[in-house]
């Protein structure tokens, strides 16, 4: 869960090595744009040359369906569909229930 001192989403150097950290792609999308925010650090990597880039999404539980496939607008280089199609059956509890921070 994310903190409110850690932003949901950020771009930082360690060494020669880019870190892009997501927290979470559940976010207030006026105060977090990630759209933006991913438009900003991938301009960034491509205008430094940056050959090492780690992605850290440990503890990130998903959220807002978009971003990750925007987030691997960037990492494709071919026309890439995103699923197929998505099937829940509605219960009244999952077995991962435990371990998510949300209802």
């Amino acid at each position: 869960q994310t903190t409110a001192a850690q932003k949901p989403f950020e771009l930082e150097w360690k060494g020669s090595t880019a870190w892009l950290t997501i927290r979470t792609f559940m976010a207030d999308k006026q105060q977090y744009p990630f759209e933006k925010f991913a438009d900003s650090a991938f301009s960034e990597l491509k205008a430094k040359q940056t050959s090492n880039l780690v992605i850290d999404c440990r503890d990130n539980e998903g959220g807002i369906e978009d971003w990750g496939g925007y987030l691997y607008s960037y990492l494709a280089d071919t026309n890439f569909r995103y699923y197929d199609r998505i099937l829940v059956n509605k219960k009244d509890s999952f077995s991962f229930q435990p371990y998510a921070w949300l209802p």
